[in-house]
């Protein structure tokens, strides 16, 4: 992690933290780490949480068969079940952490 970002969340699978610079949120998870203005990082969240809301039968929650598209051509994300929740968590804590410390910037 770089020097300018500062961690925001984190569990076994994930972690996100925010570039001090720029305002950038990066999403790391397995090998792969994402850098995202906060309107992306929100849409990707709303994304990952339509998904989570649509899945009707989890056959086996540790099996990657869950595919996440990405606004790159014939690029996708495959997550277990399991995965994309602590994922899902990941984001929502994110973005509530983000919602507190705007209203404390505000206060002062």
């Amino acid at each position: 992690m770089s020097n300018s970002l500062q961690l925001i969340e984190q569990n076994d699978f994930a972690y996100s933290a925010q570039c001090q610079k720029t305002s950038h949120l990066q999403m790391s998870f397995g090998n792969v780490s994402l850098m995202m203005t906060p309107k992306e990082f929100s849409l990707l969240k709303k994304h990952v949480q339509d998904t989570l809301i649509n899945i009707k039968d989890i056959r086996c929650p540790h099996c990657r068969d869950i595919f996440i598209k990405t606004s790159v051509t014939n690029m996708s994300f495959l997550f277990s079940y399991d995965e994309l929740c602590h994922m899902h968590d990941i984001m929502v804590n994110t973005l509530t952490m983000l919602e507190v410390q705007s209203i404390l910037d505000k206060k002062e």
